[in-house]
């Protein structure tokens, strides 16, 4: 299959193409490639979403909806955080409960590294050049530890591009589903690592 991911959705995606069972993997701001800096600003959102475990679920849905943190979610995760399109982002709170998946997951993905490995498909990476969830200088890390993507930045997208640019993040995909059809022998690019 094609995997296409987002975040953490991407690092899955490519941990998938390193096991050799992707057809084409692209992947946008994925999870893995953070400096020191970002890695403390994930264990901070850690700590905060520990803490929010112990609130009532109706007091978190009513500050989840105030304005300073539907500001900070337009800020974490827009490109612009002014446009009309952004008014609606809030966090989401369901999953903030005691044991629940994504209290549990935050602080393992401060901690994970995607370490460098052949992948053997085409690889897209692209990096929102606003994304302050996962910083944008993330990508050279990426770039690093798999040179044989093709690296992309999008202007004027934060860490959702879905939600940013969602064509532009259509032809990222087709693009590299494309570059796996035409095979190997037609991209040098795409020899694995070694």
């Amino acid at each position: 299959p094609h995997l296409a991911g987002n975040s953490l959705g991407g690092s899955i995606a490519l941990e998938l193409g390193v096991q050799g069972v992707a057809g084409s993997v692209t992947v946008f701001s994925p999870a893995g490639f953070s400096d020191t800096l970002a890695r403390w600003g994930m264990r901070t959102v850690g700590m905060v979403a520990n803490l929010a475990t112990r609130l009532p679920m109706p007091l978190k849905e009513r500050l989840a909806d105030t304005p300073p943190a539907r500001a900070a979610a337009r800020i974490a995760l827009r490109g612009d955080p002014s446009s009309p399109e952004a008014k609606a982002t809030r966090f989401g709170v369901q999953g903030l409960e005691p044991g629940a998946p994504y209290v549990r997951m935050v602080p393992k993905i401060a901690d994970y590294d995607f370490s460098a490995r052949p992948i053997g498909c085409p690889v897209t990476i692209a990096w929102g050049d606003r994304d302050r969830t996962l910083l944008p200088s993330s990508a050279e890390h990426a770039h690093q530890r798999v040179p044989n993507a093709r690296m992309v930045s999008m202007l004027g997208v934060g860490h959702i591009p879905m939600a940013d640019d969602p064509l532009t993040v259509a032809e990222h995909i087709r693009w590299t589903c494309n570059a796996a059809d035409r095979g190997p022998h037609e991209h040098p690019w795409l020899r694995p690592i070694r």
